[in-house]
């Protein structure tokens, strides 16, 4: 093979390998946070759900409760209707606003 096509290949692969990475980085949390959220959560008031600046800033338990729902409130599962990059996006929207 040939210097060129060999370089043409390794720029291949890592183009592939990085896709993913910038997808999850052009996810819009705000967006999503918009569309789905804003109608029980606002950011300093109490709504159908708490305020955003009341919520835990932990990640795991903010990933877990938009995945799984809450366990004692009426909050909704989102884990089969959002991919684990959406929810990533949303955990770190929501802690950008404590």
């Amino acid at each position: 093979m040939t210097k060129t096509i060999k370089t043409l290949i390794l720029l291949a692969a890592v183009g592939i390998m990085a896709a993913p990475v910038m997808a999850a980085d052009s996810i819009d949390g705000a967006a999503l946070f918009n569309k789905k959220c804003k109608m029980c959560h606002a950011l300093d008031k109490k709504k159908g759900g708490p305020a955003i600046t009341a919520m835990s800033q932990d990640e795991a338990q903010l990933r877990d409760v938009i995945t799984n729902g809450g366990k004692v409130k009426m909050m909704k599962a989102y884990g089969k209707q959002y991919s684990s990059d959406q929810i990533d996006a949303l955990v770190a929207y929501i802690r950008s606003k404590q």
